[in-house]
């Protein structure tokens, strides 16, 4: 059967997907592995009503989604979740609040331009310059743990040292890793996760 033949006898049948994706919550952390690693079983690729997006969980899948850029548009990939309150889309409107699309969250060409740009500056060659830098700040941070009877290696080592590292990179040493931590994961919220009068309902001027 020709490929326009099944789709039309798809859609006479209805929808083609079983509503698995009905049951997924994406802004819920329990059992999420559990409900993943059935939908890999399942129903590979399932659609979201609650975030409007599709879902693909298996490996090859994603990577062959990554391998085929012109089929599949990344100039969605920073766009929000779920869409901002409409006082919020005024304030950032009103106070020139834009956001210029980057190498993650556009298609070619300008992606390909972002990217050379970026690769003459973060690349293998500058990162291995680095190396006596980051070796010293990893022997500084172990260092302090000595003598200490219990430890937490996210909280006491990991959580911080990926934000220096990167500031160095960027030619900025000294900074507050746990400040930009938190710019950060507001940041990411902002874009992936729900604000809270998107998260409960409540109406403009409600706190």
């Amino acid at each position: 059967m020709k490929i326009e033949d099944q789709a039309v006898a798809s859609a006479s049948r209805g929808c083609p997907y079983s509503g698995l994706g009905s049951q997924y919550r994406a802004f819920e952390h329990e059992g999420v592995h559990e409900f993943l690693a059935r939908a890999r079983q399942e129903e590979p690729v399932f659609y979201s009503p609650e975030i409007d997006y599709w879902v693909v969980t298996r490996r090859e899948d994603v990577v062959a989604v990554m391998r085929h850029p012109d089929r599949f548009s990344a100039s969605t990939t920073l766009e929000p979740v779920t869409p901002f309150p409409e006082e919020l889309s005024r304030f950032l409107r009103e106070n020139d609040f834009t956001i210029e699309p980057v190498q993650s969250n556009t298609d070619r060409p300008k992606h390909t331009r972002i990217r050379m740009a970026a690769g003459q500056f973060l690349n293998a060659k500058r990162y291995a310059s680095y190396y006596p830098q980051i070796k010293e700040m990893i022997e500084r941070d172990v260092a302090a743990l000595k003598g200490r009877e219990q430890i937490d290696l996210i909280a006491d080592l990991a959580y911080e040292l990926p934000a220096r590292i990167v500031f160095l990179l960027l030619g900025i040493p000294d900074v507050d890793p746990r400040q930009i931590k938190r710019w950060g994961f507001n940041r990411a919220a902002l874009t992936w996760g729900r604000t809270p009068r998107a998260h409960d309902g409540r109406g403009a001027g409600s706190e």
